[in-house]
C-alpha cells in the first residue's frame, strides 16, 4: 500500500501533468482561433472589395445614365434656340437691309 506522501506526489504528478495537457489544449486553441480569424478577415476584405467593386459599377452606369439624359436635355434646349434663330433670320436680315439702305 502507498504511503501518505506517495499518494500526494502521485496527485501532484497528476496534477501537472493535467496543468501541462490544459496548456497545450489552450495553444491548440488560440492557433486554431487566430487560424479562424485570420481567414474571417480575408473573406471580409474579399467581400468588402467586392461590394466596392459592385458599387462602383452601379454609380458608374447611373452616372452615365445621368450625363446621357443632361445631353438629351441641352440637346433639345440647342435645337429649340436654333430653331428660334432661324425663325428670326428673315427679319435680321430684312433690318440688316434696311439698315444699309438707310446709308
Amino acid at each position: 500500500m502507498p504511503t501518505l506522501i506517495e499518494t500526494i506526489r502521485s496527485a501532484e504528478e497528476r496534477a501537472a501533468a493535467i496543468r501541462r495537457e490544459a496548456a497545450a489544449d489552450a495553444r491548440d486553441v488560440v492557433a486554431d482561433a487566430r487560424l479562424n480569424y485570420d481567414a474571417a478577415i480575408n473573406r471580409a476584405n474579399e467581400d468588402g472589395k467586392a461590394l466596392l467593386v459592385s458599387a462602383r459599377e452601379q454609380s458608374e452606369y447611373e452616372g452615365g445614365e445621368e450625363a446621357r439624359r443632361i445631353v438629351a436635355r441641352y440637346e433639345r434646349e440647342a435645337q429649340e434656340l436654333c430653331a428660334d434663330a432661324r425663325g428670326n433670320t428673315d427679319a435680321a436680315v430684312a433690318y440688316i437691309l434696311e439698315r444699309l439702305s438707310d446709308i
